[in-house]
């Protein structure tokens, strides 16, 4: 027996490539210096950051299970340096990833929610998230995979470019593969 599987629905998401280094409506009023700043900041925390993200979203406070629809309502719902793994790299650059997460993860993918009114400070252009709980949301969960799998893709391809940039620089293999090494370490091995 030939099964026929029909889809009618025409869920299309917009170009993560797009949403990770142009600006949304949302940050327009973010500078390019700034965006150019938050933007380094994500290439080398994000995908941890991420990872933690998806750990988390389905933890249940209330102690019991509910099977039967009941997990919007879930996840772990923290102010954003709950959200952000502990270590020694990650702790020096905490205000940056915190930037991160709020401008990038909040008002650009819109994949983090809070239920609390966000109030800016008075004369600056600030807000003071500091007792605000933010969570996963859930009806963003799909584009997780998207962005790990281009961080991975920039990521390999920066290395790649750096390395051959060692190579030609200094015409030696050794250097070349000490600079891939220390890239990657950067990206992936933070204590």
């Amino acid at each position: 027996m030939v099964f026929h599987i029909k889809d009618a629905e025409k869920f299309k998401t917009p170009s993560v490539l797009k949403l990770i280094f142009f600006r949304n409506e949302n940050n327009k009023d973010v500078s390019m210096f700034f965006w150019f700043k938050i933007l380094i900041t994500e290439l080398f925390f994000a995908e941890e950051i991420l990872d933690n993200l998806v750990m988390t979203s389905s933890y249940n406070n209330t102690g019991s299970f509910d099977l039967s629809g009941g997990a919007k309502d879930s996840g772990w719902n923290r102010q954003i340096c709950y959200h952000i793994p502990n270590g020694i790299v990650n702790n020096f650059f905490i205000k940056p990833i915190t930037e991160m997460i709020f401008i990038k993860y909040y008002r650009q993918y819109l994949i983090i929610e809070t239920d609390s009114q966000l109030i800016p400070i008075n004369g600056d252009n600030s807000i003071d998230i500091s007792e605000v709980d933010f969570k996963v949301s859930k009806e963003r969960l799909h584009q997780f995979m998207e962005l790990k799998k281009l961080y991975n893709f920039i990521g390999v391809i920066s290395n790649i470019l750096i390395d051959s940039i060692v190579y030609l620089a200094t015409k030696r293999i050794d250097f070349a593969i000490l600079s891939g090494a220390f890239i990657e370490w950067l990206r992936k091995i933070r204590f």
